[in-house]
């Protein structure tokens, strides 16, 4: 399949310098959508200029590619530094994802209570753990039910 009219109109912006473009044609290469083929190493090369000037969404999007090594080699140390940045700013996702690396004491010291504080965050905003799937999700559903059961 060609890529769309949508693909091509971002490709252009994008290749004009337009970081919103990039995240879009980032998105279409993650997931293969609008034609473009599927290319996780472009997908996460496209989000890295938006994360480094500081957007939330593309900072929680390669704290993603870092944890599962998608387009990038897997690194989970990268991936909560990201992801705090992400957190830091506001974004739920990040709220949940760091949440969770806290909980869990993964590549941040184990806390708990911070971990706890971040998954609030995240679900006063709306964000449902349901949403959330794969290994770490459940990782962190095991450990909040250790937490409760230690401080109970």
């Amino acid at each position: 399949m060609a890529p769309t009219e949508r693909a091509k109109q971002a490709r252009r912006a994008a290749e004009g310098g337009s970081l919103a473009a990039q995240t879009q044609l980032g998105v279409f290469h993650l997931h293969g959508w609008e034609g473009v083929e599927q290319d996780n190493v472009q997908a996460a090369a496209l989000f890295l200029p938006a994360a480094d000037l500081g957007h939330a969404q593309e900072q929680m999007s390669i704290a993603w590619c870092y944890n599962e090594g998608t387009g990038v080699e897997q690194n989970y140390a990268l991936a909560a530094e990201w992801g705090c940045k992400a957190a830091d700013q506001g974004d739920a996702t990040a709220q949940w994802f760091v949440g969770g690396k806290y909980m869990i004491g993964e590549e941040v010291p184990q806390d708990v209570p911070l971990g706890k504080t971040y998954l609030e965050l995240s679900a006063a905003q709306g964000f449902e753990v349901g949403s959330a799937s794969g290994t770490n999700a459940t990782r962190v559903e095991s450990a909040w039910n250790e937490a409760l059961e230690t401080i109970l």
